[in-house]
């Protein structure tokens, strides 16, 4: 049972801290638990079980359908993604939509990601120039 700290969840979640402690407060994410120590800490699983629910809510993801979250997942936010895959965001959506481009998590009303995961194995899949 792994206990990680605020950082390693906005880490993972690609959550501010401040919206981190909105949607906790909002029963949106995982509660924290007090350590001794008075800071609180959240369950790893509890975290990745919150990210796998994202994942099941998205629309069918034609690449990549039965993605099950690991504790070595993260979400990237579309700044990352840009400079990850070095495309537009127009030509991401188009290929989104056209289903050949892994698709995006709603993690919160405003904010979406990506699984990390997907977007390197997708990238793996990319015929490489040289």
């Amino acid at each position: 049972m792994n206990h990680i700290a605020i950082n390693h969840v906005m880490f993972m979640t690609s959550l501010s801290r401040g919206q981190v402690y909105i949607m906790e407060r909002a029963n949106s994410l995982p509660k924290r638990m007090l350590r001794s120590d008075l800071r609180g800490v959240w369950l790893q699983d509890d975290i990745c079980a919150w990210m796998q629910a994202c994942l099941d809510t998205r629309r069918l993801h034609k690449l990549r359908p039965n993605t099950k979250v690991n504790h070595a997942d993260r979400f990237i936010t579309k700044k990352e993604l840009i400079k990850l895959v070095d495309m537009s965001a127009p030509t991401i959506l188009q290929q989104e939509i056209a289903g050949t481009f892994p698709s995006r998590v709603k993690i919160t009303k405003t904010r979406v990601g990506w699984l990390y995961r997907e977007i390197i194995d997708w990238l793996a899949t990319r015929p490489s120039v040289h």
